[in-house]
């Protein structure tokens, strides 16, 4: 996890299985409110 400056908090997520071939990145918008709403990165770098 990393917390981005412009206040965007980037998440990777990864299995042992096929040593991490199916890896996903997450970014992530918290509201203020506790809440975080969170999109899939597919096609970006």
């Amino acid at each position: 996890m990393v917390v981005h400056p412009n206040g965007k908090i980037y998440v990777q997520r990864h299995d042992a299985f096929l040593f991490g071939a199916l890896r996903m990145m997450y970014e992530c918008t918290p509201d203020g409110a506790g809440n975080v709403t969170c999109i899939d990165m597919a096609g970006k770098p």
